[in-house]
């Protein structure tokens, strides 16, 4: 009875059972598995999503200041336009004090090349002293008391050169001065004779008139003396 059975069964299981076997397996794997995968993707997107939030809220708080930082720098802008303004105003009234020195600076110069007389400390005078009559008479060139070459250890032959000096000891048309005009012994009278003399030779100096330079110099003296105080 049993050999009857055993050979009524196949030898071999049929073909396509195996491989619908196989698949019905791995189906139900998949199956099983599924839910699981569900769950841990569904947990890292909730987990990013909430990365996300915390990060855009902490650079939401950080672009946004405090009020205390924002109350600061108003006041340091308030102070430093306060302060521009008070240095503005400094400036401005430190230069009108300067323009104003200089104008009581340059009218006292005015005053002063108008008083021909050398006013010493301790000196008395009266008005009538200081009238253009009695002015006048401190023009006048007086006398040197010494001779100045003497008193400088200097000899005019020496300095022939130097028109400042050689104009000093001449006249307005060019001549030689007196003794008595200069003040000088007659030795250095003779020097300074001879070396107006050779000035004029070579050509450094003019023969009837006085040095071009010097005579620009008393021109403009005489302008800034006569010139109106205002």
């Amino acid at each position: 009875m049993a050999s009857r059975i055993l050979s009524s069964l196949p030898a071999r299981p049929q073909s396509g059972l195996l491989p619908r076997l196989r698949n019905a397996f791995s189906t139900s794997a998949k199956a099983s598995q599924d839910p699981l995968t569900e769950i841990i993707s569904s947990a890292g997107n909730t987990a990013k999503q909430a990365s996300a939030a915390t990060s855009t809220r902490t650079q939401t708080a950080q672009s946004q200041p405090s009020p205390e930082a924002t109350e600061g720098l108003r006041s340091l802008t308030r102070r430093l336009v306060r302060d521009r303004g008070d240095i503005s105003r400094r400036n401005t009234a430190s230069r009108r004090g300067l323009k104003d020195s200089i104008a009581q600076f340059a009218r006292a110069q005015d005053l002063e090349r108008q008083q021909t007389r050398r006013w010493k400390q301790g000196d008395v005078y009266a008005p009538h002293d200081l009238t253009p009559a009695e002015m006048q008479k401190w023009r006048k060139r007086t006398r040197p008391t010494m001779d100045a070459f003497d008193a400088l250890g200097m000899n005019p032959l020496d300095h022939y050169k130097n028109f400042a000096i050689m104009s000093e000891y001449m006249t307005e048309m060019g001549r030689i001065r007196n003794s008595y005009d200069t003040g000088l012994r007659p030795v250095n009278q003779r020097r300074i004779a001879k070396a107006i003399r050779r000035s004029i030779g070579m050509g450094l100096m003019p023969s009837v008139h006085k040095h071009p330079e010097i005579l620009e110099q008393t021109w403009k003296e005489g302008r800034m003396r006569n010139r109106p105080i205002g």
